[in-house]
């Protein structure tokens, strides 16, 4: 019988410990620079585009309002930074002291980083020396450039005009306030290829920030408040919105993982600026970042499975759902084969057997069927404080509409049998991990 020890929020068994590169890069890093113990494979190009990541993933969840608990209640009085983000900041700085010390050169941030960052202002200052000096380092082991470019977003092809008038909405407020801040604003997803089921279907954007605005700590802020207006469109046809915009840097095109957003994506993406261009991007290769990116659902399942974390609400049952749906991109991108999401399910079914496979026709049929009540009751708060009118209304859904007795919802058996495929699947990568 495997046995799993919970180490730093993961759930990993004796054998998968030696595998924390894979499974937890971040703590990985920390762990040979911080502690100095040794680690195999830390190459400069490993280090390097496990910066790129965090700094990613930083830009992405500041300029999306990355606020406190605290900034989150009293928006717009208090527009702070999340512990969450200070924390990885300073692992960022940490690991940007070794990069210095090496190869890699950061003039700009090495005179900011022992300054307080707490404050939105000086987070902004610090983003944006990261960016310039990120800008100025040589990288290699890219591929040839690949171009690409999207049909721009048109609300006359989809017949329910009134359902999709938010969409048209936010194609205004793009092209009105945040184009000046950005080069590429994307609509993907079963809203993009316009087989959304309502009342199910969540709104998939993806942005790219200019380099411009990367270099103005002013400008940064300014996007930063408008994005965060722009949530409020995403709870228009998803009320239980857990995500926000995916973002990423002009930058990032010229040293990009195909883990922010597969190029296969753009087929099926539509462009929400008017007048897009063609781009070119140059892929790296981004093997760690895949086994990550699956691994982080497969402890999740772990931890609902051996918590016994059955009873969920409303907002926490649509994560599930997208967890699940999300699996089978997750599973085929660990391989190294990208693929639209509506395909991913047919093509990931072939390595599991019927009765593996069964949660997944389940959910589908959930999806196919589900019925959803909606409730304005927020929709003038939402203007102002957009998640947290998104959070009352998940509260509200869950204590008078009764949405998941209505679906015939069975939390249990769904956590359960993705314990078992997300093992099934996780077993199947990790044989070819070393």
């Amino acid at each position: 019988m495997i046995t799993f020890k919970k180490n730093i929020g993961l759930y990993l068994d004796q054998d998968e410990e030696a595998l924390l590169r894979y499974v937890d890069p971040d703590q990985y890093v920390h762990k040979c620079i911080v502690e100095s113990k040794p680690g195999k494979g830390l190459s400069d190009g490993f280090l390097l585009g496990h910066f790129q990541d965090e700094l990613k993933d930083i830009l992405q969840s500041f300029l999306n309002g990355g606020f406190s608990n605290r900034g989150f209640v009293l928006y717009p009085l208090v527009r702070d930074v999340s512990k969450e983000n200070i924390r990885k900041m300073r692992n960022v700085v940490t690991l940007v002291r070794y990069l210095d010390s090496k190869a890699f050169a950061f003039p700009e941030t090495l005179l900011l980083i022992d300054k307080n960052f707490n404050r939105s202002k000086n987070f902004a200052q610090l983003l944006v020396a990261l960016y310039n000096d990120f800008e100025a380092i040589k990288k290699h082991g890219t591929r040839k450039a690949k171009k690409i470019v999207c049909k721009e977003f048109r609300a006359v092809d989809y017949q329910d005009q009134e359902y999709i008038s938010p969409l048209l909405n936010l194609q205004q407020y793009a092209n009105k306030t945040l184009k000046k801040y950005l080069v590429g604003f994307y609509l993907h997803g079963s809203l993009s290829t316009n087989d959304y089921v309502k009342g199910w279907s969540d709104l998939d954007t993806f942005l790219i920030v200019k380099k411009q605005t990367l270099k103005s700590p002013e400008s940064l802020l300014a996007l930063r408040y408008e994005l965060y207006k722009s949530r409020s469109f995403h709870y228009r046809f998803d009320p239980l919105q857990h995500h926000s915009h995916m973002i990423i840097s002009e930058y990032d095109l010229d040293y990009f993982s195909e883990t922010y957003f597969p190029l296969i994506l753009f087929k099926y993406s539509k462009s929400l600026m008017t007048k897009d261009f063609s781009r070119s991007i140059h892929v790296r290769k981004d093997s760690i970042k895949k086994i990550r990116s699956l691994f982080y659902f497969v402890n999740y399942f772990r931890d609902l499975y051996f918590n016994k974390k059955y009873n969920m609400k409303i907002y926490d049952v649509k994560f599930l759902f997208h967890a699940v749906t999300l699996f089978p991109t997750l599973y085929l991108q660990a391989k190294g084969i990208h693929v639209y999401k509506k395909y991913s399910f047919a093509k990931a079914k072939k390595d599991f057997e019927a009765g593996e496979w069964r949660v997944m026709k389940g959910v589908e049929k959930l999806r196919n069927h589900w019925k959803m009540k909606n409730s304005n009751i927020f929709k003038a708060y939402e203007k102002i404080n957009p998640i947290l009118a998104g959070q009352a209304r998940a509260r509200y859904l869950d204590v008078f509409k009764q949405i998941l007795s209505e679906n015939n919802v069975d939390t249990k058996e769904i956590i359960d049998q993705m314990f078992v495929l997300s093992e099934k699947a996780w077993t199947k990568i990790k044989r070819g991990l070393k």
